[in-house]
């Protein structure tokens, strides 16, 4: 609901889940393989053709840092405009993240209201959507989504 809010208010030509190797900021409890997470990923995308899989942080070895994946696309992709999309959550632990200064600098920074918004505050300037959206939640019975979904850096690009 999130992406589809953001491809909708910030009329983006595509937006890329970008799933971490491994987030320097979650070291407690398991994290699952990363072929999970990225089948998990392509199952909730499947038939949005303007959703995609980016495999910039999972198949690089050690933490991922967004700061560093956005270094990476701007090399790779100099004529594209991105944004980096975050849930509110997200967004709360934001100062946290590895060079969150230069992130601010360098992208659009996108935030997602929760219904029942959490309040949460974190460094300005940010964009928040209008539309506040539901996070998606499985009963427990099936396989849980990865850890921070979205909030591990759901990149986009403008057209």
């Amino acid at each position: 609901a999130l992406a589809q809010a953001a491809l909708d208010e910030r009329k983006l030509a595509r937006v890329f889940f970008v799933p971490a190797a491994r987030s320097p900021l979650k070291k407690k409890g398991p994290l699952a393989p990363a072929s999970v997470r990225a089948a998990l990923i392509r199952a909730a995308i499947r038939g949005r053709s303007r959703m995609s899989l980016g495999r910039w942080e999972i198949d690089r070895p050690g933490p991922s840092y967004t700061y560093q994946t956005l270094r990476r696309l701007k090399t790779l992709f100099p004529h594209r405009r991105w944004e980096l999309i975050l849930g509110e959550d997200a967004w709360i632990h934001f100062r946290r993240w590895y060079r969150w200064r230069d992130i601010l600098k360098g992208v659009p920074v996108i935030v997602g209201k929760r219904v029942h918004s959490m309040g949460g505050t974190g460094p300005s300037p940010v964009i928040f959507l209008k539309k506040e959206y539901r996070p998606f939640l499985q009963p427990k019975s099936e396989m849980p989504w990865p850890e921070g979904f979205l909030s591990e850096g759901a990149w986009t690009h403008g057209s």
